[in-house]
């Protein structure tokens, strides 16, 4: 007789965005091979094209993937090799270099982000409260796993000093930037912010 499995909810949650995750990386991976790259070398590309006013180096790259440095000078290495970047050195401190994209650099980075731009056509039929709901709940756990140390240079609007919860909010805005002074939606917060803050730890008693 057919015995029903019993999966808890937080399994089949994080089973679902892990299944997610392959589909991405199957498109990173995809852009990799067809280059000779790594993911992680793709992954670098993207940072660089999603941030261009955020300066980026070895020791940045290094925290924002969560690998050693050597691991991101390797990488970078190839990268420049193979005219996918340039290395800028900064005139405050001749020692450290900025990264840039080159203009072959810019255009693997869009096609890539074409790739993903196929999941998120994907998405776009579905009930935007649904989607409201879900980025909600995402956005709160990845605050809640930053918060412990599991994530970090996440750069997420939750974890910003500028950040404030709304003591009496309108309709769907929840939310609060003291820095713009204007009241946030939930599909207002954002990653990667250039004007990120860090939110100072509230000392004790």
């Amino acid at each position: 007789m057919f015995q029903r499995m019993q999966q808890p909810l937080d399994f089949k949650l994080l089973e679902s965005l892990e299944r997610v995750s392959r589909v991405f990386k199957a498109a990173l991976w995809a852009e990799a091979k067809r280059e000779g790259m790594s993911p992680l070398q793709v992954q670098i590309l993207l940072y660089l094209h999603d941030n261009p006013r955020r300066p980026g180096g070895v020791s940045r790259l290094s925290r924002e993937f969560g690998v050693t440095q050597a691991t991101i000078s390797d990488a970078v290495r190839s990268l420049a090799e193979k005219e996918f970047l340039v290395k800028i050195v900064r005139p405050e401190d001749r020692r450290l270099k900025q990264l840039k994209l080159s203009l072959k650099g810019h255009r693997l980075a869009i096609r890539t982000r074409q790739r993903r731009g196929l999941l998120e056509a994907r998405m776009a039929g579905f009930p935007i409260d649904r989607k409201e709901a879900t980025l909600r709940f995402l956005l709160e756990f990845l605050h809640q796993l930053q918060k412990e140390g599991l994530l970090t240079e996440m750069r997420l609007c939750l974890s910003c000093g500028n950040f404030e919860p709304r003591p009496d909010p309108g309709p769907g805005e929840a939310f609060y930037c003291a820095l713009t002074q204007t009241p946030l939606t939930i599909t207002d917060v954002n990653f990667n912010c250039s004007e990120f803050l860090p939110r100072r730890a509230v000392p004790t008693a």
